[in-house]
C-alpha cells in the first residue's frame, strides 16, 4: 500500500540548504514536507565556517568578496548571484545567530575572523565548536517547531509533472513503500555529488541523484565538470581517511611539504602559498605524487608545528581525534591527501533560485552558476542560507492558493506499484552495491584531478559497458526496482560530467586536462547540458 502526502511545498533534501528553505517557507505560511534520504547530509559534517563580510571589516568589501569568488571561478561564475550572495550574508549571519548558531569570538567579544582558501581578507566565521553540525542541529530543530513534517531516510526517484508543471515527486519511503508526494511547489535541495567519487569527503548520500531529477524534469545542468577537491583530507591514520583539515588551518599559516621536505607550493602559486584556491592546491598535491615525492600513505605532509596551539585547535575542527591517534600538530606532521569535497556545477537558476521549470526552484550544491569552475573556501554554508531563505519564500508564494494534482501523473512509480508483491532478490541487491562502487572507482580513476582524453574516453567506455550489464540485472520487488532505477540515473550522471569533461579542452578551475594544461580565452563560458 502506498503512502500519498499533500503538502504545500515540498523540499528535497535534509542539509542545511533543505532546512532552510523549509524554514523559511514555513514562516511564511505554507504547509511544509521535507524529505531526506538515507547516507546523510554535509552540513552535518562540515567544518563550520561561513564566509562574510561584516560591518567594520577594514580594508574588505562585498565587491572585493566577489572578485575573489569570480578569481576563483575562472571567469565561469554568474555575478548576479555572486552578488546576491555576498550582498545578504550578513543578514543570513544574523539570521543563524537568532536561531541559536554561536561562533567564535575574540575576548573582546567580537567575532574571529579566519582566512579560508582563496579569500584576500579573513572573512569566515566559525562555529564555536568549529562542527558544521552545531549550526545543523540547530536549523533542525527549529524545523521542528516551526511545524515542517520531517520525511526521513525515503527515496526520491522522480519528480512528477502534470501540463508542463512540476506537481510533486515520487520514490520510497524508509520501510521501501511506496511514495507519492503531491506540491503546490518543489524545492530541490539534494546536495553535490562527491560521494559518487571513491575518495571523498562525503557523507555515503551525496551521489547526485538530484542531478537527474531535475533533468529528467526539463531543467538544464551547467558546469558539470567542475568537481572540486579538498586538498587536504587526512591520509592517515586509516580511521579518519578522508576527514577534513580545515582551510583555516593553512590561513593561520600552516606549511604543505613534500617528501623531501619542501615547501612545494612555490612552484605553484608563490604569492598566495598554501592560501592558494583549493583547485590550484589540489593539481599541486597530485602533481608532487605523480612525481613520487609522496609521503608514505600516499598523500604530502602538512606542517602546522610553529602556529600557537590555542589558534592550532580553534582553525582546526579533527585536532581532538587526530592527538587521540597519538597525533598532535603541535609536534607531529600531518599527512593529507585530496578527496572530492564539492560539485561547482548543477542545476541553471536564477536569482530567485527558478530552474525554468514551473513549480520547480533549486537551491545549495545540486545548483551551478554561484561558483563557476571553483569554489571559495567556505562560502556552501552561507550560500544554503542566503538561497535557502530565497527559494523557501519563492516556493511558498508560488504554491499559495495553488490546488493540488487532482491525480497521480503516469510515472515510472506509478507504473511498477504492481511490483511489490514480486520476491526480493539477494542476487540483484548484491548486483546493485557492486554497480554503485564501480561507478565509483571509474569517475576516481579517470575523471578525478589530474585529466586527459585517453583517460576520460576509458571512463566513458566503462560506464557505457556497465550501464549495459545493468539492463540484463535480474527483476526483484518494488524497492530493488527504484535501487536498480537510481543507479541508472547514476551511471548517466557519470557519463554527463565525463562528457562536459571531454569537451572541455583546457585546465580552468578545478578541471585539468595533463593534454591541455593552459587555460584557452575562447573556452571562457560554460558548458550547458539540455
Amino acid at each position: 500500500m502506498e503512502t500519498t502526502i499533500q503538502t504545500d511545498v515540498l523540499v528535497i533534501g535534509g542539509g542545511g540548504a533543505g532546512l532552510c528553505s523549509a524554514l523559511a517557507a514555513a514562516e511564511a505560511g505554507a504547509a511544509v514536507t521535507l524529505v531526506s534520504k538515507p547516507g546523510g547530509n554535509c552540513t552535518a559534517i562540515a567544518a563550520g565556517g561561513f564566509a562574510v563580510v561584516l560591518e567594520g571589516a577594514g580594508e574588505d568589501s562585498v565587491e572585493t568578496f566577489v572578485e575573489d569568488a569570480l578569481r576563483s571561478g575562472a571567469g565561469l561564475a554568474d555575478v548576479s548571484l555572486l552578488t546576491r550572495l555576498a550582498r545578504e550574508a550578513p543578514a543570513a549571519i544574523e539570521k543563524v545567530e537568532s536561531w541559536g548558531v554561536e561562533f567564535y569570538r575574540r575576548e573582546d567579544g567580537t567575532l574571529r575572523r579566519f582566512r579560508s582558501g582563496g579569500h584576500t581578507h579573513p572573512r569566515s566565521l566559525r562555529c564555536a565548536q568549529g562542527r558544521g553540525g552545531d549550526a545543523w542541529r540547530v536549523m533542525l530543530q527549529r524545523a521542528r517547531t516551526q511545524g515542517v513534517h520531517i520525511l526521513k531516510n525515503a527515496l526520491i526517484t522522480e519528480l512528477l509533472k502534470e501540463n508542463g508543471r512540476v506537481v510533486g515527486a515520487a520514490g520510497m519511503d524508509a520501510e521501501g513503500k511506496p511514495l507519492l508526494i503531491s506540491a503546490g511547489a518543489v524545492v530541490l535541495a539534494t546536495g553535490g555529488m562527491a560521494a559518487l567519487y571513491e575518495n571523498t569527503t562525503n557523507v555515503p548520500g551525496l551521489t547526485g541523484e538530484g542531478y537527474m531529477l531535475a533533468r529528467e524534469a526539463g531543467c538544464r545542468l551547467r558546469d558539470l565538470e567542475f568537481i572540486q577537491c579538498m586538498p587536504t583530507t587526512f591520509a592517515w591514520p586509516a580511521h579518519l581517511k578522508g576527514r577534513l583539515v580545515n582551510d583555516t588551518l593553512r590561513g593561520e599559516g600552516a606549511y604543505l611539504l613534500n617528501s623531501e621536505m619542501e615547501r612545494f607550493m612555490s612552484r605553484y602559486d608563490p604569492e598566495f602559498m598554501e592560501c592558494a584556491t583549493r583547485d590550484v592546491l589540489s593539481i599541486a598535491i597530485a602533481s608532487e605524487l605523480a612525481a613520487g615525492r609522496g609521503t608514505p600513505h600516499g598523500g604530502v605532509w602538512l606542517d602546522a608545528r610553529h602556529i600557537p596551539e590555542k589558534a592550532m585547535l580553534e582553525s582546526f575542527g579533527f585536532a581532538p581525534q587526530l592527538m587521540a591517534a597519538g597525533i598532535h600538530p603541535s609536534r607531529d606532521l600531518i599527512e593529507v591527501v585530496p578527496a572530492t569535497h564539492f560539485s561547482c556545477g548543477g542545476v541553471a537558476i536564477d536569482e530567485d533560485c527558478r530552474t525554468g521549470v514551473e513549480g520547480l526552484f533549486a537551491v545549495g550544491e545540486v545548483t551551478g552558476g554561484i561558483h563557476g569552475a571553483n569554489r571559495l573556501g567556505a562560502t556552501a554554508l552561507t550560500e544554503n542560507v542566503v538561497f535557502g531563505s530565497i527559494a523557501g519564500r519563492a516556493a511558498a508564494q508560488e504554491a499559495k492558493g495553488r490546488a493540488y494534482a487532482s491525480r497521480v501523473p503516469d510515472c515510472r512509480t506509478a507504473s511498477a506499484l504492481g511490483e511489490q508483491d514480486r520476491p526480493h532478490s539477494p542476487e540483484l541487491d548484491a548486483a546493485l552495491t557492486q554497480g554503485e562502487a564501480r561507478v565509483k572507482e571509474v569517475l576516481w580513476r579517470y575523471d578525478g584531478i589530474l585529466r586527459s582524453a585517453d583517460g576520460l574516453n576509458r571512463g566513458l567506455s566503462a560506464l557505457e559497458a556497465l550501464a549495459a550489464e545493468v539492463s540484463g540485472y535480474p527483476t526483484g520487488d518494488f524497492a530493488q526496482t527504484l535501487q536498480r532505477r537510481r543507479l541508472e540515473q547514476l551511471i548517466e550522471l557519470g557519463r554527463l560530467v565525463t562528457g562536459a569533461a571531454l569537451r572541455r579542452t583546457e585546465s580552468r578551475g578545478c578541471h585539468y586536462r595533463t593534454d591541455y594544461p593552459n587555460q584557452d580565452p575562447a573556452q571562457a563560458r560554460s558548458i550547458f547540458i539540455d
